[in-house]
This record gives structure tokens, sequence and C-alpha cells, in this order.
């Protein structure tokens, strides 16, 4: 065999060494489920974010069991990264071994969301106002609210005696509450209201003045 046939053939046997070892290189994965911390319940239509350092590779969507899955993934390290409407954004790292498929299960925590005239108590179920209506007779107090047009929403209304009493333990994370008496949708005699100067009920005449902040149910 000549010099350069020699060198030729050894070049053709490393090109076919390094494919070989690319070929049987399997690709890895990463499935897991996302459930809401406090609940337990799969969190269904979650967007899941896949990174590769600061680079964005992929997004899925939760099925209706909360769960997603990346494919023929290259080994190496991840990033996940969750944004739910309503619940604390999550970052989770995720190594990926080779012909293996990663589990990484997350669970979200909810927390408040402040807009720029409501905030949003999602442990709650409501949405409220950040400043007062005004002060009315329960008529017009119960008219205001749900002709109210915020946030994109039309179903804003009175809050009940319970929701007040919510209103009143979040008032100053809330703001804008006055050390006086709201109305609410509960009936008594006439209306019940709540004293936001020392957190009591009452039931006044419904002909009475009385502060209105408006509420919304989240969907």
């Amino acid at each position: 065999m000549t010099k350069n046939k020699k060198v030729i053939y050894l070049l053709v046997i490393a090109v076919m060494s390094v494919c070989n070892c690319k070929k049987d290189d399997k690709q890895g994965g990463i499935y897991g489920v996302i459930t809401d911390k406090a609940t337990g319940e799969p969190m269904r239509a979650a967007g899941v974010e896949l990174f590769k350092g600061t680079n964005l590779l992929t997004k899925v969507v939760t099925g209706n069991d909360g769960d997603y899955e990346f494919k023929d993934l290259n080994s190496g390290e991840y990033i996940l990264k969750v944004t739910v409407f309503g619940y604390r954004n999550i970052q989770y790292d995720v190594l990926v071994n080779s012909g293996k498929t990663s589990r990484a299960d997350m669970q979200l925590e909810d927390t408040e969301i402040f807009g720029d005239d409501y905030v949003v108590l999602k442990s709650h179920g409501i949405m409220v106002q950040t400043q007062d209506l005004g002060t009315a007779t329960w008529s017009v107090a119960d008219n205001m609210c749900k002709s109210l047009r915020l946030a994109g929403s039309k179903d804003w209304r009175l809050p009940n005696i319970g929701e007040l009493a919510v209103l009143y333990q979040n008032r100053e994370m809330i703001g804008g509450f006055k050390k006086e008496k709201y109305w609410s949708s509960t009936s008594c005699n006439y209306h019940n209201c709540y004293d936001f100067n020392n957190g009591s009920t009452g039931c006044f005449n419904n002909s009475e003045s009385l502060n209105v902040r408006a509420v919304r149910t989240l969907p």
C-alpha cells in the first residue's frame, strides 16, 4: 500500500468512527406533572418553556392531567419555566441523560396579582377594585357596581358580607379604603354593611349613604 493510499484509508476509518459514535448517542427527554400546591389539582393548559441557557428552545402546554413532555433532547442541562396567571412564576433546572427521560414534577403557589386599578385575590376567588366608587344609597351602589367596566370585565358587583371581611383583612395590601362603613349585597331587614374602622358589621337602612367598593368572581 502506498503512503498516500494509507493516509486516505486511515482518514476514512476515522470518519466512520466519528459517525458511529454519533449514531450510538441516544437522545433523552423530560416528563412531568404540574399541580396546584394548595389543592393538588392538575394545572391544565399551563405553558411550559424549555431553555438551554438563555435560549428558548420550545414550548408546550399541559394536558388535562397537568402533564407535559419534551422529547428528542440531547444530553445536558436544561431550564424549565412555567408561568400561569394567578400563580408565582417557577423555574426548574433539569439534567437530561443520554437515552433517558428525566422526571420534573412542579407545584405552583397562587399569588395576588396587581393591576392598575384592581387586585386579584386568587386564594379567595375574587378580583377587587383598588379605589372606591364613591358613596351612595344601597340601590344606587348596587347599580354602580353592575355598571362598572374594568379590566375587560363587566360582571362587577357588590361584595357579600364574607367577602368584605376578606377585604378588611387585606385592606393594607389592596389600599384606598376609608375607616368607614361599606355596603354589602347580603340582606338583613335591609342590607348588611362592614365597618372598616373596627371590623364590625351592622344592618343599615337602604336609604343610608355608605361607601361602595366593587368585586367580581374569578372565572
